[in-house]
């Protein structure tokens, strides 16, 4: 962005008119003001699966989930998070988040044709699997010649790392072992 310094001089002395000596021919220099550039770094996040979206924006994480280099703002304004991704089920994906400037002052929104934002570094959101422990029922028939199963099950929590199941989730029974004769 560069525009003509477009100056205008006077040769002044002793008496009045002495400019009029002068044949005057400009050569104008330019004036150009580089875009601030902002830089960003987002952070990792990762979390066991809950059934709830997670984020990682710095706001509601104690130990920030981006980074702006300092000497990417005016002292007069302040960023927030207008858009951030979010992560619901297991996997990871890029942790992208969208910058907004305002001014300190006022809090209006500034207009960002005179900032660049340079993503240097992208953390990752992950969603690792909930691990939980289902214990079979066991039961026991007297020899008839029928077939005979039970789906009955429990869901074992707190030991070595399991987890329940997420509140609103339920775990059905699908198949079972059928048993007709005598094990050996």
């Amino acid at each position: 962005y560069e525009h003509n310094n477009l100056i205008v001089v006077d040769v002044v002395g002793d008496y009045d008119g002495v400019g009029d000596n002068f044949d005057i021919h400009y050569q104008y220099g330019t004036l150009t003001i580089q875009k601030r550039v902002i830089s960003v770094q987002t952070q990792d996040g990762s979390w066991i699966y809950d059934g709830e979206y997670h984020s990682n924006t710095g706001l509601d994480n104690p130990n920030g989930g981006f980074t702006v280099g300092r000497d990417g703002l005016c002292d007069s304004l302040y960023v927030e998070i207008k858009e951030s991704t979010r992560i619901l089920n297991v996997g990871s994906i890029r942790n992208e988040i969208t910058l907004v400037l305002y001014k300190s002052a006022d809090n209006t929104e500034v207009d960002t044709q005179n900032y660049e934002f340079v993503y240097d570094s992208y953390g990752t959101l992950t969603i690792e699997k909930r691990r939980i422990k289902i214990q079979g029922a066991s039961d026991e028939w007297m020899y008839d010649g029928e077939e005979h199963f039970n789906k009955d099950f429990e869901i074992v929590m707190g030991l070595d790392g399991f987890y329940g199941i997420v509140e609103g989730q339920i775990v059905t029974s699908s198949k079972s072992t059928v048993v007709t004769n005598v094990s050996r």
